[in-house]
């Protein structure tokens, strides 16, 4: 350990625990690569606002902008501590490994002890849970304590930005770690902090009274419903996402909801991607689409995000032909059919 080293460690051991508790101040690293389009950055904002509306003061760190010295000096001197980052592939990144190896010179004075830890991971294509079990593991090895925990997939911020469930549970997790996260007073002990002397753990100092257990009942009630939220909220997030990827014949015959005893054919022209020119058959036994172009009674023209709406409920073909997001050549009637067949999306 060098000198400079052993300075830091001094200062941050020289904290007081009781003094950081009353400090009501909560340090927000973000580990993530970018700023730019970054869902753990937009939701670092959300909680800055929260905090500070109950009186808290937030220092915020980037972690590929401040040094690491400077970051663990402002975590040790705080009342807790938010870490956010998203996962670019897998793990936590370098950034934030850096740090955690860095705050293992200070274990031994105890500079962490019982500082509670907001994580929050998300990912764009997946293992968040993974990167926020490692980051919690990592934060109870230096002697700090779990308060809340965020993990999510959002593509980008502003599918994060545009979801008021999403933004709901983030700022109810937020009024949580301020009121049981930087109030608790105790913890049992655990296998990762626990001082072992043959076999023995530490004797337990309190005993749980009727009322902290009744306040973990209600809790745990908590956070149920706030899981449920979680869980609806990914379950429209994959049916999003697996409505994005679905080809538009795939889409076509899946919304198809109507009956006829007459035929029609169409053809759809995708005017920003040709490739996804469509052809449609609609007949008694049903709609048969696939990619390609013919010489059909009917053809109309839109982008792909236009008949993507469509199909999900969101404009008629009506109301897309007559704000001119849609046009159309041929026998026009059918367009009138189209949107019976598809009814039961609206």
């Amino acid at each position: 350990m060098t000198d400079k080293e052993r300075e830091m460690v001094k200062m941050a051991s020289e904290f007081d625990k009781e003094k950081r508790k009353a400090s009501k101040k909560i340090t927000m690293v973000y580990a993530g690569l970018s700023e730019a389009d970054n869902p753990a950055h937009y939701a670092c904002g959300r909680l800055q606002e929260v905090f500070k509306e109950l009186g808290l003061t937030v220092e915020y760190k980037d972690l590929s902008k401040d040094d690491n010295e400077e970051v663990i000096l402002a975590m040790t001197g705080s009342a807790g501590v938010v870490i956010a980052l998203t996962v670019e592939w897998y793990g936590i990144g370098y950034l934030l490994q850096k740090l955690l190896d860095d705050c293992h010179f200070y274990k031994k004075s105890g500079a962490f002890d019982e500082i509670p830890l907001f994580s929050i991971v998300f990912s764009r294509d997946g293992f968040e849970k993974e990167a926020a079990i490692y980051l919690e593991t990592a934060w109870q090895l230096l002697g700090g304590s779990l308060g809340q925990q965020i993990t999510a997939i959002f593509a980008n911020s502003a599918d994060l930005a545009g979801n008021f469930e999403a933004i709901q549970v983030i700022e109810k997790r937020a009024e949580q770690y301020f009121r049981y996260g930087l109030h608790q007073s105790y913890q049992l002990p655990q296998s990762l902090t626990a001082d072992k002397v043959l076999g023995q753990t530490k004797p337990v100092e309190e005993m749980i009274t009727p009322e902290q257990s009744a306040e973990t009942a209600r809790q745990q009630k908590e956070q149920a419903h706030i899981q449920s939220l979680s869980d609806k909220l990914k379950a429209k997030l994959e049916e999003k996402t697996k409505a994005e990827y679905q080809t538009l014949p795939e889409l076509l015959m899946q919304k198809y909801s109507g009956y006829t005893d007459q035929e029609y054919q169409l053809q759809i022209l995708i005017i920003d991607k040709p490739a996804a020119n469509t052809t449609v058959l609609i007949k008694k036994s049903g709609i048969f689409a696939a990619y390609g172009q013919e010489d059909v009674p009917v053809t109309i023209s839109a982008t792909e995000e236009t008949i993507r709406q469509i199909l999900a409920g969101k404009i008629s073909f009506q109301r897309a032909f007559m704000t001119g997001e849609m046009t159309a050549k041929g026998e026009l009637t059918v367009l009138y059919k189209l949107d019976d067949f598809f009814t039961t999306n609206r």
